[in-house]
C-alpha cells in the first residue's frame, strides 16, 4: 500500500493554540512518521523509508541539517515508532530486522549522542529470556529502568503486555487478551505503576484500556462508536492523548447488466 507522510512541527504558545503555519521537516516519499521529541527537545526521532531503507532516522527540529539514519535494518523489517529513554541517550523500538534466531519480532535499544544526534554504539537486541513470539512497540518507563511492550502469541494470536528490565532478562506478562492490531505501543503511566494500551477483543472498535501492573487489576478508559488507539499521557500525568479511528463499511448495490 503506497503510503507518503510527511515530518513537520508547529510552534505552540502558552494555551497551546498554534502560532503559525506547520514547518516541514522532511517531505520525501515514503513513510516518515511517528515523531519523538528528544527529552532537550532538540531532535525528532522517527521511523522513515528514506534511502530504500526501513529504519529509526533523527533530524534536528530546527531542520538545519539532513536526517541522521541510526539504524540499518534495510527494506521490509518493519521497524516500530521508536520511545526515548529519560535521559535522552537511548531509543526503543521493535523490528524484525536481524538476529531474528526464530523471533520474528524484537525489541532493540540503541545509544545516542545527544549533542551530534548520532548512533553511539550499533543497536542492541534486548534479550527476552524464555519469549516466543512477535515483540511489538518498545516504551521506556518513566525511570528509564524497564520496557513495556506488546507481545503477540505465534500459536493463537493472543496479545499480552509485558514489561522487561531494559538491559534485558525474563519479561512479566501483565494482562494478556484477544486482540486485531494493537498498534503503537504499550504506555506507562507518569507514576510507572500502571500501562494503557489498546485493545478490541479481536472485533469492533478498539478502546484504551488501563491496567495496574502491581495487581492486574483493569478498567476499560474510553468508550464510543469510533474506536481510540495509541494512547499518550501527558508529562503531569493528568491528561491522556488517543487516536480516534472510525471505520466505515458502505455496502453498495450495482445493477446487473443483462445476459446477452
Amino acid at each position: 500500500m503506497p503510503i507518503d507522510f510527511d515530518l513537520g512541527v508547529i510552534d505552540l504558545d502558552a494555551g497551546g493554540a498554534p502560532t503559525g503555519a506547520p514547518r516541514t521537516l522532511l517531505a520525501e516519499e515514503g513513510e516518515d512518521y511517528g515523531a519523538a521529541w528528544s527529552p532537550d527537545g532538540l531532535w525528532l526521532a522517527f521511523h522513515s523509508h528514506m534511502e530504500q531503507s526501513d529504519d529509526i532516522w533523527l533530524v534536528p527540529v530546527d531542520g538545519s541539517e539532513r536526517p541522521i539514519r541510526l539504524t540499518r535494518f534495510g527494506p521490509g523489517a518493519d521497524t516500530g515508532e521508536p520511545d526515548w529513554s529519560p535521559d535522552g541517550r537511548a531509543l526503543a523500538f521493535s523490528s524484525h530486522g536481524p538476529p531474528l534466531e526464530g523471533n520474528p519480532g524484537s525489541v532493540y535499544t540503541v545509544a545516542i549522542d545527544p549533542a551530534t544526534g548520532s548512533a553511539a554504539a550499533n543497536p542492541v537486541r534486548v534479550p527476552l529470556d524464555g519469549f516466543q513470539g512477535y515483540a511489538m512497540g518498545a516504551r521506556f518507563s518513566p525511570d528509564g529502568e524497564r520496557l513495556a511492550f506488546y507481545g503477540r502469541s505465534l500459536e493463537d494470536g493472543r496479545v499480552t503486555v509485558h514489561t522487561v528490565a531494559t538491559a534485558g532478562g525474563i519479561p512479566t506478562a501483565v494482562v494478556s487478551f484477544v486482540n486485531g492490531e494493537p498498534y503503537s505501543a504499550p504506555e506507562w503511566s507518569a507514576d510507572g505503576a500502571s500501562l494503557f494500551y489498546s485493545r478490541n477483543d479481536g472485533s469492533g472498535p478498539f478502546q484504551v484500556w488501563r491496567v495496574d501492573i502491581a495487581t492486574g487489576a483493569t478498567e476499560q478508559v474510553t468508550t464510543g462508536v469510533p474506536g481510540a488507539l495509541q494512547p499518550s499521557v501527558s508529562p503531569d500525568g493528568r491528561t491522556l492523548a488517543v487516536t480516534i479511528r472510525e471505520a466505515a463499511i458502505e455496502v453498495v448495490a450495482l445493477a446487473a447488466r443483462a445476459s446477452r
